[in-house]
């Protein structure tokens, strides 16, 4: 059994060394495949710095100790050397002589290396040789893969150089991270074939028990066989093998009976085996291929022949088979046709030039760039093909390759369908049974010279979008150097063109003169700038009122952090709007709040004016007393007034449009003002003189105008000047876009303008705010101007509010200029109407109102019938309608409200009359239904005289 075991260990491990083998092969080939391009990448790099550097001038020269090419200074300019970085990466320097003048090589604390000496290799091929230098160096203590190339002046003397390079470990990062893969994955396979290695040895330790019984049946045949041969049973199993064969497996026969192919082999070459196996059994007919097999010294070929064992009846029971080795033949066909594909099959085209130029070979990639045939290029040159070589060009072309080896270039050359197609040529001079021939890898570079015009096409796209964008950007890198950034941002800021060449920390130093708080700007601006990889926004408070949104993002290469890009909003009408949004919101708050409580506070002031009003028509009261009264009537209508402005911030009070003048406004209001303002405060009208008519409601206009005049008293500590002023202007889509709000067209204007404290830009902003005041407790409800406010909004109109600290405000109010004529008002009347003894149905759920409505009816001569709701009403109307005259209905009622009972009503009779009373706001009586019909409706608090002037109005 120990016996058994050994080989296939043997074997086992045989094959993790050669797993493990190929992988360190395969490694170090990655390994010098990546120096290769590295060198080949620094070339390129250092061509593409050579002709930067001759796009300034052709030829270089040293001019009071600065070092020029053409009129250019290149001592001291570091414009270049970033450029190259810019455009490929790593690092890059001028030096004038051995001392570099102009570099983005980083020193150990991070500045640029300028004023260091080159040292070692490099400065001898350069100094000494005047050659050029490719290889690693140490820069400040840091590996680096470098490339170094001569200047030299108009006399050939090496003046300077300059220097390509890129850190070692950065060209070397993707390498070792596919050589941790790689060493995984060779961990791995190595442990999955052990694994697969036991398991196939138990099994084939149980077949070789089996097979050991008729081993020696087939023993002296087989031995007796020179060339490898073998016996299976049907289900694959050896039954005896030969010395050639067990030798073949560096085993011994006694070893390999009871075995399958899968205890042999790989599993992929053991199922192909069984496969031709059981194709031969399934055939009953002998079968020749060509088959792989594992030896001691590594694969070999065998040409095999199989044939099927016919049992004593006819039946199949085995194979047998006969292998030669063919491994030698197999490897040199094998080495010629892998050879010729890959010539014929690979991308770029290959093709062999002598010395006379002509064409000695072609592959098929070679033919299609030149859109030949090979028998077409059979009869070409490179002169044919390449224009702008010459028998002379090409000789130097041919000595410049025997003496430095390969060469790269691009060239322009010509297919046979006379087309020019750009091609990158690698060539090699080698040695060929005699004589010399250039070997040549050609590539069609199409492509990407379309792809380098496309991206410099999708550059100016670029920097065309950023220049179309109403934002302003700039990008800065981590050292805070400005990259780039597009006109707007100038603009915006207000950045002159001086500054802008200044860099970056001008441009700061400028803002910081602008900004309401530097401190507190400077601080957010630190924070933001040392977490260049965040999203974060700052906002920009300017003296002159501008805010400005500043984001900045990281600006990525890859996963890493190259700088931020700063994105540069403003936002002040935004802000404005959102201000402006926010005042409506507030005022739909109070309208829900003054729609809540308006119905029962103007059943209270009903009940409390009209009381009052009944015991002062009594006779017999004495002064006292009727002043009494007097107050507490007055009170109540002062307490009606604030409730009707309250409704008509909110903007739920019905308004009483009519035609008026603003200069009769003020000049019929003009007697009031004085008490109102005192004896230290000097008053002046300037009133337009053309005619300033808004249709609006008389009353709400006079409180705009008082509650304005109050607050300007207020602000002047009783002494100063106040001047009310009208006027009319046009006010175009321009200074509505400014303000954020309002619409365009011909306005009224009134001003008030006051020489008082003034307010700073924190009150103005929550002056119409409701409840919000400056005055001290028990001074000011706060309402003034949120009623003031309120009333403008409901006329169509707005206010702009001009104010200085110390110097005093205006109140600008805009009202929608209207046209027509002014129609003379009629004051009204003030008698009791009596009543001629009419039914009256009073349908009121309010208990006080109802009892107060009753009385004044009755003491006016009215016989009444009550009814607590709608419901009620109409079960009223029923029993007792024929002797009613009037109905006197409350809108807003339970179980049934006052239009529904009317309906009903009039369904019994149609000719009924009737008056609606509701202390509820119009919004909600609009929802009744009431004010589409246009039927006659009083708001309460109503007073007893107006109730019986309209009762008897109705009725008559």
């Amino acid at each position: 059994m120990k016996f058994r075991l050994r080989y296939p260990l043997i074997n086992a491990l045989v094959v993790v060394v050669a797993i493990t083998s190929s992988t360190v092969l395969f490694l170090s080939q990655l390994y010098r495949h990546a120096v290769t391009d590295a060198q080949h990448e620094q070339e390129e790099r250092l061509k593409a710095f050579r002709v930067l550097l001759l796009e300034k001038g052709n030829s270089f020269s040293v001019h009071d100790g600065k070092l020029w090419v053409g009129s250019y200074q290149l001592s001291g300019d570091n414009t270049l050397p970033d450029r190259v970085r810019e455009v490929f990466g790593g690092t890059a320097t001028i030096f004038h002589g051995d001392v570099r003048v102009a570099t983005n090589v980083p020193t150990a604390d991070g500045r640029r290396a300028l004023g260091t000496k080159l040292i070692g290799p490099p400065h001898d091929a350069l100094f000494k040789r005047g050659e050029r230098y490719l290889g690693e160096a140490l820069l400040f203590g840091e590996p680096y893969y470098t490339a170094y190339d001569p200047l030299k002046d108009r006399t050939g003397q090496v003046i300077g150089a300059i220097y390509v390079g890129m850190k070692k470990s950065e060209i070397f990062e993707l390498y070792n991270n596919l050589k941790t893969q790689v060493v995984i994955s060779c961990v791995l396979l190595n442990v999955l074939f052990i694994c697969f290695s036991l398991f196939f040895m138990r099994l084939r330790n149980e077949s070789a028990r089996a097979l050991e019984m008729r081993d020696w049946k087939m023993k002296a045949i087989l031995n007796n066989i020179p060339d490898m041969a073998w016996i299976k049973d049907r289900e694959g199993r050896f039954l005896a093998v030969n010395r050639a064969f067990a030798d073949a497996c560096s085993r011994t026969p006694e070893e390999l009976v009871g075995l399958s192919d899968l205890d042999i082999w790989p599993r992929e070459l053991a199922e192909a085996y069984r496969t031709d196996d059981l194709e031969v059994m399934k055939s009953g007919r002998s079968r020749q291929v060509e088959e792989q097999l594992a030896g001691t010294g590594g694969l070999v070929w065998l040409e095999t022949i199989k044939t099927p064992i016919f049992g004593a009846r006819g039946e199949i029971v085995g194979t047998t088979g006969i292998a030669r080795d063919i491994s030698q033949r197999r490897l040199a066909e094998e080495e010629l046709r892998f050879t010729r594909y890959s010539v014929e099959w690979s991308p770029d085209g290959i093709g062999w030039v002598a010395q006379d130029g002509n064409l000695v070979f072609a592959n098929e990639s070679l033919c299609r760039i030149f859109s030949a045939t090979p028998e077409e290029v059979a009869t070409l040159t490179i002169f044919d093909l390449v224009p702008e070589y010459t028998p002379e060009f090409w000789q130097k072309r041919w000595n410049l390759l025997e003496d430095e080896g390969p060469q790269s270039t691009e060239l322009l050359a010509l297919d046979r369908k006379g087309r020019r197609i750009p091609i990158e040529v690698s060539s090699s001079l080698l040695m060929y049974h005699g004589r010399g021939l250039v070997c040549s890898f050609i590539r069609d570079i199409s492509e990407r010279k379309q792809f380098e015009e496309k991206n410099q096409q999708a550059l100016s796209i670029l920097s065309a979008t950023l220049e179309s964008i109403v934002d302003g950007i700039l990008v800065l890198d981590l050292e805070k150097q400005v990259v780039m950034y597009n006109r707007k941002y100038p603009d915006l800021m207000g950045i002159p063109d001086s500054v802008l060449a200044q860099g970056y920390q001008a441009m700061l130093d400028q803002v910081l003169q602008e900004i309401k708080d530097p401190i507190g700007f400077q601080q957010q601006l630190t924070e933001q700038m040392a977490h260049p990889e965040q999203l974060s926004t700052i906002l920009m408070e300017f003296i002159d009122g501008r805010i400005v949104e500043r984001v900045a993002c990281p600006h990525l290469i890859g996963d890493r952090v190259a700088g931020i890009v700063l994105n540069f909003r403003d936002i002040t009408m935004q802000r404005r709007v959102e201000n402006h949004l926010r005042n409506s919101q507030r005022v739909e708050a109070l309208a829900t709040l003054t729609g809540g409580i308006a119905h029962d506070f103007n059943n209270r002031l009903t009940a409390i004016i009209g009381y009052g009003s009944l015991i002062k028509s009594e006779a017999g009261l004495s002064a006292q007393l009727t002043g009494y009264l007097d107050l507490l009537v007055t009170s109540a209508e002062r307490a009606a007034d604030l409730t009707r402005g309250l409704l008509a911030y909110s903007r739920k009070q019905d308004l009483n449009p009519v035609l008026l003048d603003l200069n009769q406004l003020i000049k019929d209001a003009e007697k009031f003002f004085p008490p109102i303002l005192g004896e230290n405060i000097e008053l002046r009208l300037e009133l337009c003189r053309e005619m300033t008519l808004v249709q609006a409601d008389q009353g709400q206009l006079e409180q705009v105008l008082f509650n304005l005049i109050g607050n300007a008293r207020d602000a002047m500590a009783g002494m100063g000047r106040l001047t009310v002023a009208t006027g009319r202007a046009s006010v175009s889509e321009e200074f509505i876009q400014t303000q954020g709000y309002g619409k365009s067209g011909d306005y009224a204007i009134l001003s008030i303008t006051d020489s008082g404290c003034g307010m700073g830009a924190g009150t103005l902003e929550k002056i119409f705010e409701p409840f919000f005041t400056t005055k001290e407790v028990g001074k000011g409800t706060g309402l003034g101007l949120s009623i003031v406010f309120g009333i403008v909004k409901q006329h169509n109109g707005f206010i702009n509010v001009v104010s200085e600290p110390g110097v005093g405000t205006t109140f600008w109010i805009y009202l929608p200029l209207a046209r027509g004529t002014v129609q003379a008002a009629v004051a009204p009347t003030e008698n009791l109407h009596q009543g001629r003894g009419e039914t009256i149905l009073l349908v009121e759920d309010d208990a006080e109102v109802r009892s107060l409505f009753r009385e004044v009816l009755v003491h006016h001569g009215y016989q009444v019938i009550e009814a607590v709701d709608g419901a009620d009403g109409i079960k009223t109307f029923r029993e007792r309608g024929v002797a009613i005259d009037m109905l006197v209905l409350d809108v807003i009622m339970p179980r049934k409200n006052g239009w529904e009972a009317f309906n009903e009503i009039r369904k019994l009779r149609s000719d009924v009359k009737a008056l609606f009373i509701s202390g509820y706001t119009y919004d909600i009586i609009n929802k009744s239904g009431l004010a589409m019909q246009g039927l006659h409706l009083l708001e309460k608090p109503v007073s007893p005289a107006l109730l019986l002037r309209k009762l008897r109005e109705l009725l008559e």
